[in-house]
């Protein structure tokens, strides 16, 4: 403890020594309207007080624009068209947006950048056909140099979306924060959250995206990101409280999808379509090919949903809607596309019903036809409903082998499902499993909710780890008060 204590103080001095030291070139101010517009693509900017903008920056900005906390009032254009390795910061946007294009509060489409500490409280509508809304982004991008192995990043950190998000064109995607990304584009979330309705109204057709967060993503990271908004579709959407749709794309690379510590409190409904608390549909492989092997996992751990959820039409489920995967092995061999979620220590508040006769609903994972997911000591404290009896289950699949989920075990409800599992075709009976046959032993058990509590209360940290962090605040302490004296001599 004491060399730890040592080591992390003289790291703390080294660093403030050398933000001490550090002297960055100083932003242009922007006062007005007028000096907005003459921004230049590279430039370094900073706010000195509140604006309104009516015409966004027409090119691709790739500088740095500081809001310094204060507030650009828009009036039907985004700030931005393009941003491409932008960095922006500490900024409130106010106003609306409606474009016939994809929209976004900050922009239009992007491209690899950074975004902290942005707050949008302005209304964003696109009425394109089948277009893109966010209220940071419409749609991230994807540039000619971008491939499998090399991808761009964005980051999305302390975000916080009030607007209202809306489309209503055949099939809009729509996102909180990002309506859309592209392959070859990963995103990443921290603690970003949405306050605001999201909303594919009468109009939309096919299948919408719908999220709190992000409407698609082809590989992303989501940590302690926040929904509270509620989630409308008048057509089968894909929609999820924090992500509506994950996909695997042909091109290739890493597409997986972390989840850690995010919550949905938001009530989410869809005429039909799939729904999820956390996440509403999952994978979509396209083919066989083992030159392809594409795959992607939906890694999932502490993630909450409390929001009321309903589905008709499709399925419906606490954390995950629907999730179409391949098995990974087939007669020996790696068939290439899968998808598979691997759900560990989440819980399920929130009331989930399905509307449709063909509807399945659980509180974890609606339907799912690959074996190879893995559920294991999730919470589900929720009521499931139905407008067939069996169709409420742990969960809902096709023709895979029930008896090969192999890692489905220390699982958790207040109220026991119908069924174990069910399959809608009497080609795949076998897989029509009631909850009380002994196969499901040890994988899901029913409990009272005090009973359920206790066992995900969280421990109390031991003297050690309080020593511990009395030391990491403590170093922070000293780093903010180094910060705090550069700007006394600046």
């Amino acid at each position: 403890m004491r060399k730890l204590l040592t080591i992390t103080l003289c790291v703390a001095m080294i660093l403030s020594l050398g933000l001490i030291g550090v002297h960055a070139d100083e932003p242009t101010v922007i006062n007005t309207a007028e000096d907005f517009a003459a921004i230049v693509a590279d430039g370094n900017y900073k706010l000195g007080q509140d604006i309104a903008v009516s015409a966004k920056f027409n090119g691709t900005f790739t500088g740095t624009f500081d809001g310094n906390g204060h507030t650009i009032t828009l009036s039907g254009d985004p700030i931005f068209k393009t941003l491409d390795g932008a960095t922006v910061s500490n900024l409130v946007i106010a106003g609306s947006v409606s474009l016939s294009d994809n929209a976004g509060g900050l922009c239009i489409n992007a491209y690899g950048i950074t975004v902290t500490n942005v707050t949008n409280k302005a209304d964003i509508t696109t009425t394109k056909k089948s277009g893109y809304a966010g209220g940071m982004v419409g749609q991230m991008s994807t540039s000619s140099s971008s491939s499998a192995t090399n991808k761009l990043v964005s980051r999305f950190t302390d975000c916080v979306n009030e607007g209202t998000i809306s489309g209503a064109n055949t099939t809009p995607r729509l996102g909180g924060i990002v309506g859309n990304a592209a392959k070859h584009n990963n995103c990443i979330y921290t603690r970003c959250v949405n306050k605001g309705a999201v909303k594919a109204e009468s109009g939309v057709s096919g299948s919408p995206y719908v999220a709190g967060i992000a409407g698609s993503a082809f590989g992303a990271e989501f940590y302690n990101c926040e929904n509270y908004g509620e989630l409308t579709s008048a057509a089968g959407a894909h929609m999820g409280g924090i992500l509506g749709r994950m996909s695997p794309s042909a091109q290739g690379g890493n597409q997986d999808v972390i989840m850690s510590g995010c919550k949905n409190f938001g009530n989410l409904t869809t005429v039909s379509g799939v729904a999820g608390g956390i996440v509403g549909y999952v994978g979509n492989p396209t083919g066989d090919s083992a030159d392809l092997n594409v795959k992607q996992i939906l890694k999932m751990v502490k993630c909450e949903n409390t929001g009321n959820i309903t589905a008709g039409g499709g399925d419906v489920g606490g954390i995950v809607g629907y999730l179409y995967g391949v098995t990974i092995q087939k007669d020996g061999a790696d068939r290439g596309y899968y998808s598979y979620v691997d759900m560990t220590n989440c819980v399920n508040r929130g009331n989930v019903a399905g509307t449709g006769e063909n509807t399945f609903a659980s509180q974890f994972l609606g339907y799912s036809n690959c074996r190879d997911n893995i559920l294991k000591n999730n919470y589900g404290f929720g009521t499931v409903t139905t407008a067939t009896e069996a169709l409420n289950v742990f969960i809902g699949l096709s023709g895979d082998d029930i008896t090969q989920y192999l890692q489905v075990e220390g699982n958790y409800v207040t109220v026991a499902p119908v069924n174990y599992s069910y399959a809608a075709s009497d080609d795949n009976a076998a897989n029509r499993v009631a909850f009380s046959d002994p196969l499901v032993t040890g994988k899901v058990t029913v409990a009272t909710a005090a009973e359920i509590e206790a066992m995900i209360a969280p421990s109390t940290p031991t003297t050690g780890d309080g020593a511990v962090w009395f030391v990491i605040v403590g170093a922070v302490a000293l780093l903010g008060a180094a910060v705090a004296f550069k700007a006394r001599k600046a």
